[in-house]
């Protein structure tokens, strides 16, 4: 899944690459991918919890001072990451490959401003 995620940011680049013109803007791009991080979740969501029930490490674990919230807390923060990476690393590989393959070197400053008008980018602060 990440793999897909990513040979469409790198294929982007390609394109922006050769051509100069985006293949996709950077508003678009979490709504392309957004039925592949569906079906990640539903992939990865069940594994987190269903191996610790299938290989008996459960009493393992909790026979230490976790609680039950502390667990759960944990696979959920392991999940927000790995999506947060499933669509914030292509979403960077985009930016970098489309800032350094500019024609001119003002190319990093555009792309800039086109990250922040899609609102991926936090605004400057003075």
């Amino acid at each position: 899944m990440i793999g897909l995620v990513t040979l469409l940011a790198v294929v982007i680049v390609a394109v922006k690459a050769q051509t100069g013109e985006m293949m996709l803007s950077y508003q678009a791009f979490p709504s392309a991918v957004s039925t592949v991080a569906m079906v990640f979740l539903a992939v990865v969501a069940p594994e987190l919890v269903s191996r610790d029930l299938r290989n008996q490490t459960l009493p393992l674990y909790f026979s230490r001072p976790v609680g039950r919230a502390d667990y759960a807390l944990a696979k959920l923060s392991a999940l927000a990451v790995a999506v947060f990476l499933l669509l914030a690393g292509p979403q960077t590989l985009v930016f970098l490959g489309s800032a350094f393959t500019a024609p001119d070197t003002s190319g990093v400053a555009a792309e800039a401003r086109a990250c922040s008008a899609a609102g991926w980018c936090p605004p400057r602060t003075r």
